[in-house]
């Protein structure tokens, strides 16, 4: 019995440790596309101004 309510905490904290991954990975994912719109703004900026 012991044994089965380790065996459920290991499971659970790996799929805590999965879905903690994913939404690091889903943050890093937005702050790069907000990056990249920031760049494209510049450049587009640049060539209306010429």
């Amino acid at each position: 019995m012991l044994s089965d309510v380790n065996c459920l905490i290991q499971k659970d904290g790996r799929r805590l440790q999965s879905t903690e991954e994913k939404e690091e990975e889903n943050v890093m994912s937005i702050l790069a596309n907000i990056y990249i719109v920031k760049i494209l703004n510049k450049i587009l900026i640049y060539e209306l101004m010429k």
